[in-house]
């Protein structure tokens, strides 16, 4: 649960997204990381993080814009599935993509999350997964 890894058999899936982007023109890209339930708030949001910017290296390999995507880490706030069982945590371990649209035709509002671009400083601290919410323990 602890990875932020994308898996070969998502670059077809990638590629698509890129020769949409190409298509259709869109103003930009948001991309949703999402965790599953185990690690702590901190810690999850730093994984979905993680997460949605490993998506977006790939994409940006694949010719997109990287000025034009933007990321945001959900951690365990937005599951897909309900459920503690391995199935639900592999559905819920997953990045989403939200195509902005060009002016006058935008989707709804991004969550009030943490958004992040590529060049953060902390990216490779990983925070402690067991530490309470006050922080006290693990680094974020």
């Amino acid at each position: 649960f602890e990875q932020a890894r994308v898996r070969h058999r998502a670059f077809p899936v990638l590629q698509a997204i890129a020769e949409l982007w190409r298509q259709q023109a869109w103003r930009g890209m948001r991309i949703e990381g999402h965790a599953d339930v185990r690690g702590n708030e901190t810690f999850n949001l730093w994984l979905s993080v993680r997460r949605a910017k490993a998506a977006k290296a790939i994409l940006v390999r694949f010719g997109m814009d990287g000025s034009r995507i933007e990321v945001a880490g959900l951690g365990s706030l937005r599951p897909r599935v309900a459920g503690t069982g391995e199935r639900a945590y592999q559905q819920n371990r997953r990045v989403e993509f939200v195509a902005l649209l060009r002016p006058g035709l935008t989707p709804m509002p991004a969550p009030a999350v943490e958004t992040t671009s590529l060049g953060d400083a902390d990216d490779d601290k990983l925070p402690d997964p067991t530490a309470e919410p006050d922080g006290e323990t693990g680094t974020p």
